[in-house]
Formats: C-alpha cells, structure tokens, sequence
C-alpha cells in the first residue's frame, strides 16, 4: 500500500521531471485584503498569477497546499467531511494547456502510481 508521504512524492518529483518548479506553500490565513477568511483551495495562493501577473517561479508550478473548508463545520466528525486537508496541484500559467495536462496526468497515473489503465475509466461532465 502506498502511504501519504509516497503519494505526494510521486506527484511532486513527476512534475519537477517536466520542469515543473515547487512552490512553497502558503498560509491558512490568506493576506490582508483578501476577501477569503481561510485558504480554502489549493490554487487560492496562485490567484493573481492565474490572472495574468507573472509569477517568480515561471511559468510551470506544482505544490503542496494546506486548505481549511468552513462551509460544513456543523458536520466534521464523519466520514464524508473534510475540514482540513492538504491539496496537490500542478499549474500552467500560459505555458500549456488541457490536452498537455490530460497527458500527464494520464502519465501519472499510469506511470507514477502504476494504475492499470484497463482499470480506469473517464467521464465527461456535457452542457
């Protein structure tokens, strides 16, 4: 059984392999002026650079991110709530787009978590 410090070295080092850059992960307790009371996703830190500002670290970003969910605090207990919890996540700030990313996490899939691909399935959300 794979445990939870494997998993997210696999994911980290197969996206540092694509040249990917890590990102240091941020607070719980975004900025002032922020309109969010906690970070709540793993992409929230990376907002201004999704808008277009150019981010430090280029273009190619993957990361570990601690998020807090308040919107089912009265429910926390059971087993279909999370609360707390760290998100991986992989970013293209212009450099590629959906078919590249749908490749590699394929890729990962396949090859970093050894999943058969006869045992995966793909679904698609239509509107």
């Amino acid at each position: 059984m794979i445990t939870t410090d494997q998993t997210v070295q696999t994911f980290l080092e197969f996206f540092r392999e694509r040249g990917h850059e890590l990102t240091p992960g941020g607070s719980l307790i975004p900025s002032p002026g922020d309109p969010v009371l906690f970070t709540t996703s793993g992409m929230h830190p990376l907002t201004p650079y999704l808008m277009g500002r150019p981010h430090p670290l280029g273009q190619r970003l993957t990361g570990l991110q601690r998020c807090l969910r308040t919107t089912d605090l009265d429910e926390v207990g059971d087993d279909t709530h999370l609360t707390v919890f760290e998100m991986l996540g992989s970013w293209s700030l212009g450099h590629y787009s959906g078919p590249q990313s749908l490749r590699w996490g394929f890729e990962l899939l396949r090859d970093g978590f050894g999943i058969d691909p006869s045992r995966m399935y793909v679904t698609v959300l239509g509107r």
